[in-house]
């Protein structure tokens, strides 16, 4: 059934054929399904408050939406959205959100303010990828202690502490970085973390840091040097991809170990 421009199958929209570039959508719509309108030139769009779900990728790649107003009703916000919305600049949570989902704003350059509500529990690795308006004065996107993204031009960085996690290439193509400190209150490193920083010559891993996700430290071609610890008991597949000059330094018995002996990889016990 069409309503107008708008393609909707019951009370969901899985599409739209228009072209306004400023949308209100039908009162009676209660879902925005999967990719409804991905790479659409859409400037605003009004949803109306009885909305329960947006879809995956339902905005991606919308590149002229700059706001967007979701209604206290919406309950789920699924993956990538708003992935590479590049002229959003503001966004507020409803307040019965739990989870906000993988890539959800991933590429948002100009996402400068964002309220996440108290009812939010998760938030998935890569969430807020590339939202370089939301970095701090020294190049970090940080939330809730999770670092997402680093825009600065440091050579040298020193990643403050109180980051429990870094998230899935958060350092990903940092090609300037040649050393990087890890602060004590790290506990996780997410999938391709720091994948292609060509030029990163070594790294401590802290005492702390349970997990290590596979292709970590991929590309990183120069990397001679990383220290792991005890502490550490899951290592991903090929977190040294292409890595060819790499040593692992670690404890004896450790599960560091263990992964470099099967992996082929030189060791050092410290």
């Amino acid at each position: 059934m069409a309503i107008d421009e708008f393609i909707t199958l019951f009370n969901i929209l899985v599409g739209y054929n228009g072209e306004s570039k400023n949308i209100k959508l039908p009162k009676t719509i209660k879902h925005i399904s999967d990719d409804t309108f991905m790479d659409h030139a859409i400037e605003s769009i009004t949803i109306p408050y009885g909305l329960k779900t947006i879809g995956s990728c339902a905005f991606a790649g919308c590149k002229n939406l700059k706001k967007i107003h979701i209604p206290e009703s919406v309950t789920e916000i699924c993956f990538g959205a708003f992935v590479g919305c590049s002229e959003l600049e503001t966004v507020i949570l409803p307040p019965d959100l739990t989870t906000i989902r993988f890539h959800l704003f991933a590429g948002c350059k100009k996402l400068k303010s964002i309220i996440i509500p108290e009812s939010v529990t998760e938030i998935e690795p890569g969430a807020f990828h590339r939202c370089d308006a939301l970095a701090d004065e020294n190049g970090f996107v940080i939330i809730r202690n999770v670092l997402y993204s680093y825009c600065g031009k440091e050579t040298n960085v020193i990643i403050p502490d109180g980051v429990t996690e870094i998230s899935t290439k958060a350092f990903e193509q940092c090609r300037m970085i040649k050393t990087i400190s890890l602060p004590k209150s790290l506990n996780i490193i997410r999938r391709k973390a720091f994948y292609n920083c060509k030029n990163l010559l070594k790294i401590d891993i802290p005492e702390g840091v349970t997990t290590i996700d596979s292709f970590a430290f991929g590309l990183c071609e120069n990397l001679q040097k990383i220290s792991i610890p005890q502490s550490v008991t899951r290592i991903g597949a090929k977190i040294f991809f292409n890595c060819r000059n790499v040593s692992v330094y670690a404890p004896t018995d450790s599960y560091a170990e263990h992964y470099a002996e099967t992996s082929n990889l030189p060791f050092v016990e410290i």
